[in-house]
């Protein structure tokens, strides 16, 4: 495994923290192909980067950065406790999307970071659908 650089980046929305957006970290690095990192916005809009969901921090390199959040409605009690006909054909609401689907995909998102060998903070602004 690489040596892992303590890295955290923050999302913001319309000058807002977004909690609970994924933040990816998609190498474009050949070398570093095996070492997605990824982490979870927290209220401030933080997300403290991990590799392999394990380990603090990204080795270093260049990424492309996307974000997500996606919301879906729970299925309602009575058919989750309902019969397996029921569960099987309840089709639920469309799922919510709060970020714009360019920043969802390696080859969409205008996002990009470079990480080196000294700990990194970086702040991104995402849009809207």
């Amino acid at each position: 495994m690489p040596k892992l650089t303590p890295t955290v980046v923050t999302i913001m929305q319309d000058g807002a923290p977004l909690e609970g957006a994924i933040v990816s970290l998609l190498p474009l690095d050949a070398a570093n192909s095996r070492w997605n990192a990824a982490g979870v916005t927290d209220k401030s809009g933080k997300a403290k980067i991990r590799t392999l969901s394990q380990y603090d921090g990204a080795a270093a390199g260049k990424y492309k950065v996307t974000v997500t959040k996606t919301y879906v409605e729970p299925m309602p009690v009575e058919i989750k406790n309902g019969t397996e006909a029921q569960r099987r054909s309840y089709k639920g609401p469309p799922p919510v999307e709060y970020v714009h689907k360019n920043f969802a995909a390696k080859h969409t998102t205008p996002l990009d970071l470079e990480v080196g060998t000294s700990s990194l903070e970086q702040t991104f602004e995402v849009e809207k659908p």
